[in-house]
């Protein structure tokens, strides 16, 4: 059936030769059933806590750094496993904080020598081609409880500025986070 659905997709929207795409839906078919995998999604905690927010803002000195560990930490709750690793391409990480490429490979690195997150696995070459598996990481903020239990709902479209706002007034933003900070986050 997944062959057949193929077939009737136009052929502008790949670029991989029909070989290919039957490599991999056999690949894809056979890796479901060796893990017993099933298309039914776990519910998932799709909040964010006064701890996790406040973790990224006082541990994350740049606002680049912030966004991005947002975008992480939001990734890492719809899909993290069980051991808390997930996956994030850098096109998700673009698209999820308006940054390029080069500055998101960047903060990549800086939040893993923060200790905001760790990267699991990196590099890692795809069996019989040249191309590379996405990086795996765990999100390794250091959260306190601060006693508050008030959750920040992951409705679609939710960012940062909407998350901030949330959790605290203008004045608290204003003496937490640089001027120019808040200017581009809050504001």
């Amino acid at each position: 059936m997944i062959t057949e659905w193929m077939a009737w997709q136009p052929k502008h929207f790949y670029t991989s030769t029909w070989e290919e795409c039957l490599q991999d839906i056999h690949e894809s078919v056979e890796y479901v059933y060796r893990k017993n995998l099933t298309l039914q999604v776990e519910p998932r905690d799709l909040t964010v806590s006064f701890a996790e927010i406040d973790a990224i803002i006082r541990q994350c000195p740049q606002k680049n750094q912030k966004a991005l560990a947002y975008a992480l930490l939001i990734h890492s709750k719809r899909w993290a496993g069980e051991n808390g690793v997930f996956y994030m391409i850098y096109v998700q990480m673009k698209e999820a904080t308006g940054m390029d490429e080069v500055t998101v490979w960047r903060q990549l690195k800086n939040l893993e020598a923060l200790g905001v997150i760790e990267i699991v696995a990196r590099n890692q070459s795809r069996k019989g081609t040249h191309l590379k598996r996405p990086n795996y990481y765990r999100m390794t903020l250091k959260v306190e409880d601060v006693g508050g239990d008030k959750l920040f709902s992951l409705e679609e479209g939710r960012d940062l500025s909407e998350c901030l706002k949330y959790f605290y007034d203008e004045k608290q933003l204003k003496q937490l986070i640089p001027r120019r900070q808040y200017d581009a986050l809050v504001a």
